[in-house]
């Protein structure tokens, strides 16, 4: 297979490439820092990874960091999976074969939908999702478009693969195996064609999924659903998320109203675009009711992933269908020349005011996160330095801090960091502060990250006698003076 077929592919990869860098350039400027960052500095990354359907990354983590450490360099996991959407982006053109030249020039604009740009910020998880993007572009297209030997076995394997690197990302097959149904039908292919598809393409999803609960079953490892369980109730929500996209902010692809009401224009073209399709005298009844019936099916493909999660804020690459369904419908239904071109112009400008306002969000996000960032090290060097000056400190002098025995601390104040006016307005995933983690755990994280604080920890036992002083049990709580002091030789943070 060729790397690019023609000059719109090379197009497509450079244009989106480009988009890529400009459209997160804040990003590439502020480079505010995740937790992530400071799991990779410790050893509290592997529990989170086995817990969130990512057990191979332990294992690749290191070979990859042998190798070139691109971690620590968070610049080239930002430009390394802007790379890898972009060829993503080629292999998607190519496979659905659109050749509206407005879609040409508006497609490689999907990079700044929060499907894209929710997780650039994390360093260490980026390479690895926007990788299980393109395996499962690759695998689709050696599932559905070629002819090679053991392709069945090369999908299986492939599709494990990106269940083992990031579990949410699985899902985004399933959707492409039943668009890719609904172009079989569109393009009037054979029954016989159609029916065979349908049962390869439910039986090598049968095999994955008990391939990865056998090998689960095997390594005592769990599925990670952020305690939802799978329901009747869950198939009815992948309907309702669909719905609902244009009135809510569920996927984050509309947080402000002027991409909300694009987004519901959308819809009317789509419905408008099917319902014509479904008028074309080119299909029989048998075509349209299979059409209609896939079409129905659809909702819950594209949102699979709701199926076994609560709320997913990631791994809804189903937001791309967006784009692509009106410029599937419009080749395919029964309308002029005249009303085509009035359609084009409009689904135009409602991408160009979704991408608009994506990018403001996105960047508004980025800045939030930068300013979060700033006031978590003002906070720790301030920490830092109240220890430092407080009588009775040595270099070797045992650390105690109290905080909450369960959940995270909610108390710690940042906004006399920084100006608060973004914070709450924009959502951004962990945008809790480090500080606030883990019932005070995080706390300790920051002081080795952003204080370069190194100190000796008090025994558990000897925290459990400090606790019981009475002269702790009067101590205020930190930043109050007072609440920093020296007991039995032991120093004492009172954050809680």
């Amino acid at each position: 297979m060729l790397l690019f077929k023609d000059k719109d592919e090379i197009t497509i990869f450079f244009q989106t490439l480009i988009l890529g860098v400009v459209l997160n350039l804040s990003l590439y400027i502020y480079l505010p820092y995740i937790m992530d960052i400071f799991f990779n500095l410790n050893n509290h990354y592997i529990p989170i990874l086995e817990s969130n359907g990512r057990n191979l990354r332990i294992f690749l983590d290191d070979f990859v960091s042998f190798l070139f450490k691109p971690f620590m360099v968070p610049y080239f996991s930002l430009l390394l999976s802007t790379i890898i959407y972009s060829y993503s982006f080629v292999l998607l053109y190519r496979y659905f074969n659109i050749s509206d030249e407005s879609f040409r020039i508006i497609f490689p604009f999907c990079i700044i939908l929060p499907c894209f740009t929710l997780l650039n910020p994390f360093y260490h998880d980026l390479i690895y999702y926007s990788l299980s993007f393109l395996f499962s572009i690759v695998s689709f297209n050696i599932l559905s478009k070629t002819n090679i030997r053991f392709k069945l076995l090369i999908f299986v394997s492939i599709n494990l693969l990106i269940l083992f690197i990031y579990q949410l990302n699985f899902f985004f097959i399933i959707s492409l195996l039943c668009y890719d149904l609904i172009i079989n039908i569109l393009n009037k292919n054979k029954y016989k064609d159609i029916i065979t598809n349908v049962v390869n393409y439910s039986f090598s999803l049968f095999i994955i999924i008990m391939f990865y609960l056998i090998i689960i079953k095997l390594l005592n490892i769990g599925i990670n659903t952020r305690g939802a369980q799978f329901s009747l109730f869950n198939v009815l929500k992948t309907y309702a998320a669909f719905l609902i996209l244009p009135f809510t902010d569920y996927m984050q692809i509309n947080e402000l109203l002027v991409s909300k009401l694009a987004i519901l224009l959308i819809y009317f073209v789509d419905i408008y675009l099917i319902y014509k399709t479904l008028s074309n005298n080119k299909f029989n009844d048998i075509y349209k009711l299979v059409l209609l019936l896939l079409i129905l099916i659809f909702p819950i493909a594209m949102n699979s992933v709701l199926l076994l999660l609560k709320n997913p804020s990631r791994g809804m690459f189903s937001e791309i269908y967006l784009l692509i369904i009106p410029y599937t419908f419009i080749n395919y239904c029964q309308i002029s020349i005249k009303i085509k071109k009035r359609i084009v112009t409009l689904l135009s400008i409602s991408f160009t005011l979704v991408f608009l306002s994506n990018f403001y969000t996105s960047n508004a996000r980025y800045l939030e996160l930068k300013n979060r960032s700033d006031s978590e090290k003002a906070w720790t060097i301030e920490l830092v330095s109240s220890i430092r000056n407080t009588e009775g400190y040595n270099s070797n002098i045992k650390i105690v801090f109290l905080t909450k025995t369960e959940g995270n601390i909610e108390d710690i104040n940042l906004s006399d960091y920084y100006e608060d006016y973004i914070y709450d307005r924009f959502r951004a995933e962990h945008a809790s502060s480090i500080l606030r983690y883990n019932y005070g755990r995080g706390i300790q994280l920051a002081l080795n990250y952003y204080g370069a604080f190194k100190y000796n920890e008090a025994s558990m036992e000897e925290a459990d006698n400090i606790i019981n002083d009475e002269i702790v049990k009067n101590m205020p709580v930190y930043p109050n003076c007072g609440s920093i002091k020296v007991i039995n030789n032991i120093l004492v943070v009172k954050l809680y």
